[in-house]
């Protein structure tokens, strides 16, 4: 046999069956997963801007205008953040393994891309903004108290926003993208293949 008859039995050769049926379990789960998570961050989301606003709504009147600035930044902060995270929602419903695997790794391009800039720009603002919020919203009630406790009290808050900011969402962000790697390096692969 010369070169050219491997060559030809090598570009005939088909993918297993099981490979693509596989992906596309994948792909689907990939797809859930992501709906539903986009689901519960609004849920959440607006369940605690509905909460925000009546303690806005009733404390409004008896407040400084730090308290009124603090809490204004963190409902601001969470409507920002839904509004970019939603934009997720469509490429999510767009996500289908066909057989035209060049779009579909378009699309999970597209997800990345998007999830990247959720993950860098739109959290940076979110954090500085929720820091701002939280730390004018509490300003009103603190010089009631001790000094000890106020330090105290602002050192605790900036702990869990730095814990949240420098520790778990660093985590999240690289189980994110692993996932989503993992998935756009099969397909990529299979395509190879085909």
């Amino acid at each position: 046999m010369d070169n050219k008859n491997w060559k030809e039995l090598w570009q005939q050769q088909k993918i297993a069956p099981s490979d693509i049926l596989g992906l596309h379990r994948k792909v689907e789960d990939f797809k859930r997963k992501g709906l539903i998570e986009v689901l519960k961050v609004n849920i959440t989301g607006l369940t605690f801007i509905i909460a925000f606003s009546m303690i806005l709504y009733d404390e409004y009147a008896n407040s400084m205008l730090t308290t009124k600035i603090g809490l204004s930044c963190i409902v601001l902060a969470c409507v920002f953040y839904l509004f970019h995270y939603n934009k997720l929602l469509p490429l999510f419903y767009k996500v289908r393994y066909l057989e035209d695997s060049k779009s579909y790794i378009k699309e999970l391009l597209r997800i990345k891309k998007t999830q990247k800039t959720l993950q860098t720009h739109i959290l940076n603002t979110y954090f500085v903004l929720i820091t701002i919020g939280v730390c004018l919203g509490i300003y009103e009630y603190l010089p009631k108290t001790n000094l000890i406790i106020i330090i105290g009290i602002y050192c605790l808050m900036l702990l869990w926003v730095g814990f949240n900011a420098f520790y778990l969402r660093p985590k999240t962000i690289k189980r994110q993208n692993k996932k989503l790697e993992e998935l756009i390096e099969t397909c990529e692969e299979i395509e190879k293949n085909m």
